[in-house]
């Protein structure tokens, strides 16, 4: 009991202190250029929002255990935002500030909007479907010329977990990725999401 008792308090409490730390150093990171447009493993590659559940999170470049404590992560294998392709981001459900805590409450036709650094383009993706105890193969490949985004997440816990997978998309992408003029995502937002700047 004790040993229960401990974790949710280090999964609820201190994870998610340090987790909104390492979120607000990395929403500062965002707005500084990489040099030479070279973003590597550990830093902030992107700034993810949804309105509809909320969600307003840095992602960073590269799924390590150690990045995935301080926010969403990318994995590197995968193409990048934007990009036709397919974008995999991983993300915490409970623990380290549960960045992916309301993901399941998606539903088709709901909007994750994406900035990468160094003045991306902002790309709207459209959920197409919501997936519960996914595994790889369930996940339709993306259609060519289209950027498909696929968020994953696992509710964990002591009793196994369940697994939530999203998959979004945008429109076929011809020379550039779909940029969408009347949203604006801005890191300084970080703490007080959907402020006057962002969604």
């Amino acid at each position: 009991v004790a040993g229960f008792v401990l974790s949710q308090m280090h999964d609820r409490v201190v994870s998610g202190v340090v987790y909104e730390q390492r979120q607000q150093r990395m929403a500062a990171d965002f707005r500084v250029p990489a040099p030479e447009r070279i973003v590597k493993p550990g830093q902030p590659i992107a700034i993810m929002q949804s309105p509809d559940i909320e969600l307003n999170e840095v992602v960073i470049e590269g799924d390590s255990i150690g990045n995935l404590r301080g926010g969403p992560a990318r994995r590197t294998s995968s193409a990048m935002p934007g990009e036709p392709g397919q974008t995999v981001i991983l993300g915490h459900h409970r623990a380290y500030g549960g960045s992916f805590a309301r993901i399941g409450g998606l539903v088709p036709g709901n909007t994750i909007a994406i900035q990468t650094r160094n003045g991306g383009p902002i790309v709207a993706y459209v959920v197409r479907a919501v997936l519960a105890d996914a595994e790889a193969g369930d996940v339709p490949e993306p259609e060519q010329g289209v950027a498909q985004l696929v968020l994953v997440t696992s509710d964990g816990g002591w009793s196994g977990g369940t697994r939530v997978v999203v998959v979004a998309s945008t429109l076929p992408v011809i020379d550039s990725p779909r940029k969408v003029e009347a949203f604006g995502l801005d890191a300084s937002d970080r703490g007080s999401p959907f402020g006057g700047e962002a969604l």
